[in-house]
């Protein structure tokens, strides 16, 4: 009898280390996924303001070249900034 009680109880225990490891992979999974997101995000903004940067040099030289601004080249920058 005590050692189907101990038995039992090793089971239990087994069972219980299974389920704690599958959570914790769980765990780690949607980690790995949450940072993934966030290099993803992070790139694109780095490309979005690099291109604003550039649409706004290119900007910058037409000015220089045509002695005015564009209409609209530093609202279109401003609103570029804004949806990062």
């Amino acid at each position: 009898m005590v050692w189907m009680k101990e038995r039992e109880e090793e089971s239990k225990r087994l069972k219980q280390q299974r389920l704690t490891e599958e959570a914790e992979a769980k765990r780690l999974a949607n980690e790995s996924a949450r940072r993934e997101e966030a290099r993803i995000r992070k790139e694109i903004e780095e490309k979005e303001l690099e291109e604003a940067r550039a649409l706004l040099a290119e900007a910058e030289k037409r000015k220089g070249k045509k002695g005015k601004k564009a209409a609209g080249d530093g609202v279109s920058f401003f609103c570029i900034l804004l949806r990062l």
